[in-house]
């Protein structure tokens, strides 16, 4: 059935939103591999791409890209403006 709703989704925040779904059923199955391959299918549809495999250096690349982005939102509302 969710492939059928794939099928007619109209754009990639709808097609995410079934993932999601799909995602939390293997979840809840305990099926991990399912999940996380499934989680990284949705990703790929918003531009993000992670690797099933990937290397030391790529996540430390990652993690302080993250962390750089995290640093430049601002927190505070009168900020934001």
């Amino acid at each position: 059935m969710a492939d059928i709703v794939l099928e007619n989704a109209r754009d990639p925040l709808e097609k995410v939103k079934v993932y999601e779904t799909i995602v939390q059923f293997y979840i809840a199955q305990n099926r991990m591999p399912e999940a996380i391959k499934t989680a990284i299918a949705a990703l790929k549809l918003l531009g993000v791409s992670l690797s099933e495999q990937p290397s030391k250096l790529g996540i430390l690349a990652d993690s302080m890209r993250t962390k750089l982005t995290i640093n430049s939102v601002p927190t505070e509302p009168w900020e934001r403006a």
